[in-house]
């Protein structure tokens, strides 16, 4: 099971009775619009995997956690991912490059820290 983006800032205890009226404008995108946009980058960081497969075919992929940090402006910065060795790695690079490409909403107030769960894998 995915657990889907997941936003890193502090959440205090949530009303489900009560609507909150600032999601987009200062508290960054809501889980949705994160997902949407992410799951609107997802064959680009298929087509990672497909170039790390022709470089090296013996790559094992598997689960992975990309940590980005989205500005008000709605640009990425910082992305990170979770394993060292493919982090450092082409496939990792190229993973970053393409979370950078993402664009998200704007709004007025803080950076937001998001991470997201990714499966490289072969895709057969």
């Amino acid at each position: 099971p995915d657990e889907g983006p997941k936003q890193l800032k502090p959440n205090g205890p949530k009303d489900p009775n009560k609507k909150d009226q600032t999601i987009g404008h200062s508290k960054g995108p809501d889980d949705d619009t994160v997902a949407k946009v992410v799951g609107d980058s997802t064959p680009a960081f298929q087509k990672c995997v497909e170039e790390e497969l022709r470089r090296n075919p013996n790559f094992r992929g598997g689960r992975i956690t990309v940590k980005i940090n989205i500005k008000p402006s709605g640009i990425v910065a910082d992305p990170a991912i979770d394993k060292t060795a493919i982090d450092a790695a082409p496939v990792g690079d190229c993973i970053k490059t393409k979370a950078k490409r993402m664009v998200f909403p704007k709004w007025d107030g803080e950076d937001v820290a998001v991470e997201f769960p990714l499966i490289l894998s072969n895709g057969g």
